[in-house]
């Protein structure tokens, strides 16, 4: 037997007294009859009418999901109509998609907090919204954040990740079909576009070997206008396609310009190398975690 729906209220008089012991009916607004009620949830125990308040002025009862009905009570000032309401049951989960219930706050992340999710993404299909824990599978970053899963259908949907932790407010997006997942993919803004994040022992840049000494690396850019410069942070050194082995080490500043510049690519040009062979493809490493090389607007 499904769950009832749960109707509450005080009766009080015109001056806001509570009524103890106010009779009520509760009447069908389909058939005009009685609505059959029950003293209990699982609705096993039905209600005979006129029924009365408690001796606080409560009156209590539960009636079937979806009936449309109205409370008509005696007391106080008179009696009064309690019109058109209807008997809603509370979703019970933070995901509950029985279409017999209403949305309790919190639930699907509205209205409440949701604490960090630590589970997998993948499992995440239900439209709603959640904080994420940074040990969560697949979350696209190592940072804390915020969830939106959007949905058209069982098979079809998105989700979008926002950072909450990381520098640069990283924000991520993927779609699925069916049980298939895309990869992530970073949405570039104002607070990401001018700085190479990549760090230790990631590639900052892949680019070309102009000649034995020198190498250049292109940098997608979209900007307003033309960047002032670049500032460069500790040391970087230079692999081959074969990684692993290094064909530059202890790479600084002043071996890094810029060979040419527009608002929307940047030619950076690593020089006082040596032993390259031109138009070989190479990859520019941090040496340290503070390795970086940051576009100046």
């Amino acid at each position: 037997m499904a769950n009832k729906a749960i109707y509450q209220r005080v009766v009080q008089d015109a001056t806001g007294a509570i009524v103890p012991s106010a009779q009520y009916e509760v009447f069908d607004e389909g058939s005009g009859l009685n609505a059959t009620i029950y003293s209990d949830r699982a609705g096993t125990t039905t209600i005979t009418q006129p029924a009365f308040a408690d001796t606080s002025g409560i009156i209590q009862f539960f009636i079937d999901p979806g009936v449309t009905f109205r409370a008509e009570v005696t007391g106080g000032s008179g009696a009064y109509n309690d019109r058109y309401q209807q008997g809603l049951l509370l979703t019970e989960s933070a995901t509950d998609t029985d279409t017999d219930r209403t949305t309790k706050v919190g639930d699907f992340g509205w209205g409440g907090y949701s604490g960090d999710h630590s589970g997998d993404l993948n499992d995440l299909v239900v439209p709603q919204t959640s904080g994420v824990s940074s040990a969560a599978a697949n979350n696209p970053t190592a940072y804390y954040g915020d969830i939106i899963v959007t949905a058209s259908s069982a098979s079809e949907g998105a989700q979008i990740f926002a950072s909450r932790n990381s520098p640069t407010n990283e924000v991520w997006t993927r779609k699925r079909n069916g049980s298939t997942w895309s990869s992530w993919q970073e949405l570039y803004h104002t607070g990401n576009l001018n700085t190479l994040q990549n760090k230790g022992a990631s590639v900052l840049l892949t680019g070309t070997v102009r000649n034995s000494t020198q190498a250049i690396f292109p940098l997608q850019l979209d900007l307003f206008a033309t960047p002032a410069g670049i500032s460069v942070a500790s040391t970087f050194n230079m692999q081959g396609y074969a990684l692993g082995a290094n064909l530059a080490t202890g790479i600084v500043a002043g071996d890094i310009s810029i060979a040419s510049t527009s608002q929307k690519e940047m030619i950076i040009l690593v020089s006082n190398l040596s032993g390259l062979t031109p138009n070989d493809t190479v990859y520019l490493f941090g040496e340290t975690s503070s390795s970086e090389i940051t576009v100046v607007p």
